[in-house]
């Protein structure tokens, strides 16, 4: 049990405790009145904004006089709030983080509709945006909008109200990650494992093969025995048709010149006068218009010669020429009797007894000796008297030997080669039509149609037979042959008459680059970079929303105060504002 004393102390101790606790909560308090939290200054916060955007909406109704204002219905006008600020238009102001609100995106605009102007105030400050539109009246404007006097008028009353929307604040990260734009950033150690690749050596193990007889069954397709019947087919033609124009050479004519007669094989068919020469005409043939076929009908044609109608044609004449030698002049040569020579005056050749061509004198050659000849007589010009008068003896152990003999001047005639017209030549020909035409042959039943044969050939199977040594079964030859054969035991591949086992050993085991081998596991440790959503903190982003009515009282709405008259025109349909 305790005692009075104890008692007494656990009382005192609870007590304190009791007061020290109340004055606590009174400092609270205290601080609380002296110091305003963040959500006490809320509307603090938006009456500085509230005033910053009439401040904008005021500056820019003065600003903008009828000269400034859009003349077409749907254009507008613009101002950002530096532009404002520049034309001293405004004050600079501050926001709620005693920071300079954003000048190129806080701005107002002015846009002509059919009845009236509307005018627009954007202001962006911190992480704070809103606007406001207010429909702005005529004044003098009116002018502008075409009002017209007469009218009937209206009164309309401006309604306002607040317009609250929650935006994102801010955003915000887990420690350990980095923030970018609506993400989280952060890299993390991650250990990648994988099972380690195995490396082999390879050995070829090799055995001579097991040699054995074997009864191989070799099996071909038997022949099949059949009687044959032909008989003709059944032909049927298509029309006539696709037309066709053809020319052969029938006959062949020459006229000849300065001849009575003609060659052989040619048939003498006349005379004519050629350069007043009379020439005989001479004509062989040559071919003749094919015969009709049952597929191909031939018809005799004519050529239509200056509107006449004729069965042939004539092309030519085609000159013929031969050669023939005419005298251009003579040569004197000197000859060597004593050895022989002579003259051929048809080729105007000089020749002894057989031989070849050895020299030659004024386009003349001349005929060595040969054969048992001893001495190769040849015109020798270094004589003395610088005539033909002596013979160099060569081809002859002594190559130094000269012969002089009786030598003679004679005078022998040149000629030349030419060609001269013998004959003309004249092509003969002649037309014909072909026409052409398609056939069908078809057979009976059971029949089939050779070509080859062009007949209807009907054959039936009568059985089958086996060359020698094969048994026919059913459809198939058969026989069995022993055939010497090599095998291999289980696990071995014969391959040119040997066996063949491939075997596999690990002699260790390697990693992917990048990886570090322990035991049999790769194992490789990186930074990846990982990527969440932010935390965003959410705040309530304050506007206001005008409008004109001719309605006293809307439900959610306040009136401010202003009122406008709308002047209504019965033809055109459209209201002009005025205040």
């Amino acid at each position: 049990m305790y005692s009075e004393d104890n008692k007494s102390s656990i009382i005192k101790t609870i007590l304190k405790f009791v007061i020290g606790i109340i004055i606590l909560v009174i400092f609270i308090l205290i601080l609380l009145k002296v110091f305003p939290t963040k959500d006490s200054l809320n509307p603090l916060y938006q009456e500085t904004f509230r005033n910053n955007i009439n401040s904008m909406k005021d500056a820019a109704g003065t600003y903008y006089t009828n000269d400034r204002l859009p003349v077409n219905v749907g254009d507008s006008v613009k101002m950002t709030l530096k532009e404002m600020l520049d034309k001293k238009l405004l004050l600079p102001f501050v926001d709620r983080y005693n920071k300079e609100c954003d000048l190129e995106n806080s701005y107002v605009t002015i846009t002509k509709t059919e009845t009236e102007y509307e005018l627009k105030v954007n202001l962006v400050c911190s992480k704070e945006e809103a606007y406001i539109i207010e429909h702005m009246g005529c004044n003098d404007k009116c002018l502008l909008l075409g009002c017209n006097k007469g009218d009937k008028t209206i009164t309309e009353y401006q309604f306002v109200r607040d317009v609250t929307k929650k935006v994102v604040d801010k955003y915000s990260c887990s420690s350990g990650y980095t923030l970018k734009g609506d993400k989280c950033y952060s890299t993390k150690s991650v250990t990648d494992t994988k099972k380690a690749t195995p490396i082999y050596k390879t050995s070829t193990e090799r055995i001579n093969p097991n040699k054995e007889y074997i009864d191989k069954l070799i099996e071909i397709d038997a022949t099949k025995n059949y009687t044959t019947s032909e008989k003709d087919p059944n032909s049927k033609y298509s029309e006539w048709g696709n037309k066709e124009t053809h020319e052969y050479l029938s006959a062949e004519e020459i006229d000849l010149v300065n001849k009575t007669s003609c060659p052989s094989g040619y048939t003498k068919i006349g005379t004519r006068t050629l350069n007043n020469t009379t020439v005989i005409r001479c004509m062989i043939s040559k071919g003749s218009m094919p015969s009709s076929t049952d597929t191909v009908r031939v018809t005799k044609a004519t050529y239509d010669n200056n509107g006449k109608q004729e069965d042939y044609l004539v092309k030519g004449p085609e000159k013929v020429y031969s050669k023939y030698l005419f005298k251009v002049g003579s040569v004197t040569i000197k000859t060597c009797s004593k050895y022989n020579y002579f003259i051929d005056t048809t080729t105007n050749y000089v020749y002894s007894y057989g031989g070849s061509s050895y020299g030659s004198v004024d386009g003349i050659d001349f005929i060595s000796c040969a054969g048992t000849c001893d001495l190769y007589p040849i015109f020798y010009t270094s004589g003395s008297d610088g005539k033909y008068n002596s013979f160099n003896a060569i081809g002859t152990t002594n190559s130094s030997l000269r012969v002089t003999c009786d030598v003679k001047e004679e005078k022998i005639d040149k000629y030349a080669e030419g060609k001269r017209i013998t004959s003309y030549k004249y092509n003969w020909y002649k037309k014909y039509n072909t026409e052409t035409r398609t056939v069908n042959n078809t057979c009976d039943a059971g029949y089939d149609y050779d070509s080859s044969k062009n007949k209807c050939v009907k054959k039936v199977l009568t059985g089958y037979s086996c060359p020698s040594g094969y048994e026919l079964d059913g459809t198939t030859c058969k026989k069995y042959e022993k055939v010497y054969t090599n095998t291999c035991p289980s696990g071995y591949t014969l391959k040119d008459n040997y066996c063949y086992k491939n075997t596999k050993e690990i002699t260790g085991y390697k990693c992917d680059k990048g990886y570090t081998l322990k035991d049999k596991t790769c194992t490789r440790t990186y930074d990846k970079s990982i990527s969440v959503k932010a935390d965003a903190t959410y705040k309530t982003s304050y506007s206001k929303e005008y409008k004109w009515s001719t309605e006293t009282k809307i439900s959610g709405w306040e009136r401010t105060g202003k009122t406008r008259t709308v002047k209504v025109n019965g033809n055109k349909k459209s209201n002009c504002v005025c205040n």
